[in-house]
């Protein structure tokens, strides 16, 4: 892709339900591009549409930036936000330069209102997983049972 000079691109890939954004810019003709990734996720049990998959978009955006990523943005810690990124032997990225990760306020560890946000967070899921478990004894209609699937698990 030819980045114009003085010019901001924002590309959005159309995951499904899901999150991913590529912004490129270039102050001058002479000059470098810069690329920002904005989270790269998709809701895997989604049954939103998608224009491309997230292994064309992971190789659109390598093609895009050259494989070099000056910030990667992580807004929250969601599935549709992250699971784009893969992990472990899965991890879609390894064949890029990131120079900077950029991660929520409520990810710093050392922030003590970040902690007690997470704690209360840990809690709502035991709450929401014991409520699932409840659920799951009633008698329930099929889509009752899609829509607990899809949205507690």
């Amino acid at each position: 892709m030819v980045i114009s000079p003085g010019k901001l691109y924002i590309r959005a890939y159309r995951l499904g339900h899901g999150d991913c954004f590529l912004i490129g810019y270039k102050a001058t003709k002479n000059s470098t591009a810069r690329h920002m990734l904005i989270d790269c996720g998709y809701k895997k049990k989604s049954t939103s549409s998608s224009l491309c998959s997230i292994e064309e978009a992971v190789a659109d955006i390598h093609q895009t930036c050259n494989g070099l990523l000056d910030v990667v943005v992580v807004t929250h810690e969601h599935e549709d936000h992250l699971s784009g990124f893969g992990s472990g032997k899965n991890f879609r990225f390894e064949n890029f330069t990131i120079a900077e990760l950029w991660l929520a306020w409520t990810e710093d560890p050392r922030d003590p209102i970040a902690d007690m946000w997470r704690q209360a967070k840990d809690d709502d899921i035991v709450v929401l997983g014991r409520a699932l478990q409840k659920a799951k004894s009633l008698q329930l209609s099929e889509s009752q049972e899609s829509f607990l699937s899809e949205y507690l698990n």
